[in-house]
């Protein structure tokens, strides 16, 4: 029974860390985005009194985007070993 339980622990774990790759690429994706149209000054033909709104909008987002990325991939560093 002992071996079961494990064992379903371990696919849960494996099905977990996979998830949360998927989604730290997903976030990854968007931040690169971000970071690409900000570096290239894509700002769409706005007029110049709203591109540092934008400029600032997007750091923010890049901002944000990179702390969720730091918080999964240390969610995925965490050992189920020492939880279980």
């Amino acid at each position: 029974m002992e071996y079961c339980r494990m064992s379903d622990a371990l696919s849960y774990q494996d099905e977990v860390l996979s998830e949360l790759y998927n989604t730290n690429v997903l976030v990854n994706a968007a931040k690169n985005c971000c970071q690409v149209r900000e570096f290239q000054g894509n700002y769409y033909g706005v007029p110049q009194n709203f591109i540092p709104m934008i400029s600032n909008e997007r750091n923010e987002y890049i901002s944000i985007l990179t702390i969720i990325s730091d918080k999964l991939n240390y969610i995925g560093k965490i050992d189920i070993n020492k939880v279980t």
